[in-house]
């Protein structure tokens, strides 16, 4: 089983500011992304895990006709 839990902005604190002033103005802006989440995620296999970590050359390969033996040598007749 494994147990994954995801945080997101948990403060609330994500926010843009913006200051601008001139001649006979100023201006204040502030933008919130609102982003807060959180996640967890569970995740359990069932059933007969004996095969979960096979190997690349493990478990059921065919080795099939390619006429050549354990050590990469051709068996084929000339």
């Amino acid at each position: 089983m494994a147990v994954a839990l995801n945080v997101r902005d948990l403060l609330d604190s994500r926010a843009r500011q913006n200051r601008t002033w001139g001649t006979g103005f100023w201006q204040y802006s502030e933008n919130r992304w609102h982003s807060r989440s959180v996640s967890l995620t569970l995740t359990y296999n069932f059933g007969n895990q004996t095969g979960k970590h096979r190997g690349r050359n493990e478990g059921n390969y065919d080795h099939g006709d390619d006429n050549f033996d354990d050590s990469g040598n051709s068996n084929m007749d000339d």
